[in-house]
């Protein structure tokens, strides 16, 4: 993957592991934006789950009715546990990501290859970089399922009620989002950076309007990288 500039890194991996060992303090002109990603997949997941329930309630004994609440349970723990925790710090020098206080990712600036502008972070968190052929051969065989489902009115049904099942979760979350974030209720599709380092690391992060509208000058101010070229894609494969 090739960086924005092509400037020599012969010395990365031994800064990288200095810092780890003496992590950076943080001066008063870094610019700290907080990271909604867990509040909003904790929203999403409240409203997934009872439209998923019919869904499971009509398939029949495949799976148990309470499957979708198996999510949610995971999005509580996530949520009690680091909602108002997570911060990226970004300085002159580096993109940090921060929880509970503690570095637990760094990209040097001179780093970055490519940035991501996408509605669909936790791709980013849960999925490797590496591993798109067998996300691409995922996507296809749901979609041959899917099309399966589509050959009987019942299978039209399933395929209806599980499509409202995850579309309308995704509108209500951004919309609450908006209300949390911004005090009134609009709709951003594309809210979150994915920002690469070219050797499989990557620092992902959904913000606030405002506070995007501050990454996008902190990136042309520090790295001459403007909002033109961060590669927009509605769902994160790779």
């Amino acid at each position: 993957m090739k960086n924005f500039n092509d400037e020599p890194q012969e010395s990365q991996s031994e800064q990288n592991n200095a810092e780890r060992r003496n992590p950076p303090k943080f001066d008063n002109k870094s610019l700290i934006v907080k990271d909604y990603n867990i509040i909003v997949f904790f929203i999403y997941n409240l409203f997934f789950a009872p439209l998923a329930v019919p869904v499971f309630l009509y398939i029949g004994d495949i799976f148990p009715y309470y499957t979708p609440f198996v999510p949610v349970v995971f999005a509580v723990v996530s949520y009690l546990n680091s909602a108002h925790t997570r911060f990226v710090h970004l300085t002159n020098r580096s993109i940090n990501y921060v929880n509970k206080g503690k570095i637990t990712k760094s990209i040097k600036l001179d780093e970055i290859s490519l940035i991501k502008l996408t509605a669909t972070p936790l791709f980013g968190h849960i999925v490797p970089v590496r591993n798109s052929i067998g996300i691409v051969l995922s996507f296809i065989v749901i979609v041959v399922a899917f099309a399966g489902f589509l050959q009987s009115l019942r299978g039209f049904i399933i395929f209806i009620m599980s499509l409202m099942a995850l579309i309308l979760p995704f509108f209500i979350s951004k919309l609450i989002f908006s209300k949390i974030t911004e005090r009134k209720f609009s709709f951003r599709a594309i809210d979150t950076l994915i920002i690469y380092d070219g050797k499989g690391e990557f620092i992902s992060f959904m913000m606030s309007a405002v506070d995007f509208e501050r990454v996008c000058r902190y990136m042309l101010k520090e790295r001459r990288i403007s909002p033109s070229k961060f590669q927009k894609q509605f769902v994160i494969f790779q």
